[in-house]
Order: structure tokens, then C-alpha cells, then sequence
């Protein structure tokens, strides 16, 4: 799955353009716009040539820290289940199997959005409607908690209240995660970007 990741030049759902950062809240509540207008003006560029620099550093750098993903998932489950003692490897294996899922997840969300967003072109439509992204990020909140729940009763065998504890909060917040990690992203991107 990570081979497919790395390969696949379209598919890494985690990344994102430099006009996100710079227009769409949560970022701009960080003040992302301002970051940005003072390095362009420090560095004596023009947006559209930063925007080219940022956009392509970010490809390669994005891809590259999807491996955080894991032990950052493994410290967590780690935490959360430390009453059952399990050791470090085995929490980096249920991680492993975790973001393997997630990953898998979005390939298929965007083999099915696809098409969707193929017919809304062609039938003039410019920008696919909102609801595609809601419906997208519940469907996936509620696969990624079901599979949470089904796997840690397996694997880790703990009380029902703990499993349902644990995959409602893993699973529901998989996307606040995912925010961080994109402004992470943005960070470390800006200080290597020109």
C-alpha cells in the first residue's frame, strides 16, 4: 500500500495546494495567508512562483512523513491500552495494520469519487457540491471506527466499554489528526520551499 502511495503521482489525499493553506479555514485561522505574504515578500518572488515551489515541494515532502502516521498511531494505541501491557512492536504492528486500512480507504473513496466528479464536468458543473466532501468524511470516519472497533476486539481483547472507548475516539478523530498534520506539513514545507 505504501508502494501504491509513493507511485501513484495523483493519489496522496493528506497533501495540499498552496491556495488551501491561504483561503480555507482551519489554516487561515493560523494566520497561514500572513506566513506566506512575508516570505514571498522577504524572498522578492511573486505568488504564482512560490505557489509552483510550495505546490511541488509539497508532493515529495508530503509523502515522505505519511511514515509518522505509524509509530505516531502506535504511541497512542500504546497509551490508551497501557493496562493491558502489551509490548511497543505490537502496537506498531495493530498501526501498521491501521493506516494500511486508512490508506486503503482513500484509494477507494477516490476510485468512486472519480467518476462522480468526471459527471459533474460534464454536465457543466464546475466544482463538485459540498455535500460530496461531507458525505466522503462521514463515510470514512464511520469505516475507519468500525474497523477500529472489529480489530481491536480481536486483537487487543480488551473490555467492550475500552474497545468502544477507544475506536470512537481513534476513529473520530482521524481527521482533527489529519489538520495537524497538514499544518506540519506546512511548516516544515515553508522552510524548505526557495
Amino acid at each position: 500500500v505504501n508502494l501504491i502511495v509513493f507511485v501513484l503521482p495523483f493519489f496522496n489525499p493528506f497533501s495540499l495546494p498552496l491556495n488551501n493553506y491561504i483561503t480555507y479555514r482551519p489554516f487561515v485561522n493560523y494566520h497561514t495567508a500572513e506566513v506566506v505574504n512575508a516570505r514571498i515578500a522577504a524572498e522578492g518572488t511573486t505568488l504564482a512562483e512560490f505557489e509552483r515551489a510550495f505546490d511541488h515541494s509539497m508532493h515529495g515532502v508530503s509523502k515522505s512523513l505519511l511514515a509518522l502516521f505509524i509509530p505516531a498511531h502506535a504511541l497512542f494505541f500504546g497509551l490508551l491500552f497501557v493496562n493491558l501491557r502489551r509490548r511497543v512492536l505490537e502496537h506498531l504492528v495493530f498501526a501498521t495494520h491501521y493506516i494500511t486500512f486508512v490508506l486503503l480507504a482513500f484509494l477507494l473513496i477516490i476510485v468512486v469519487s472519480l467518476p462522480i466528479e468526471i459527471g459533474f464536468e460534464l454536465f457543466g458543473v464546475l466544482n463538485a457540491p459540498r455535500w460530496s466532501d461531507g458525505f466522503f468524511s462521514v463515510a470514512l470516519t464511520l469505516s475507519f471506527t468500525t474497523w477500529l472497533f472489529l480489530a481491536i476486539r480481536r486483537f487487543y481483547r480488551p473490555h467492550i466499554v475500552q474497545t468502544i472507548g477507544v475506536a470512537v475516539l481513534v476513529g473520530g478523530s482521524f481527521f482533527y489528526l489529519i489538520q495537524v498534520y497538514r499544518m506540519l506539513l506546512f511548516h516544515v514545507v515553508m522552510h524548505n520551499t526557495l
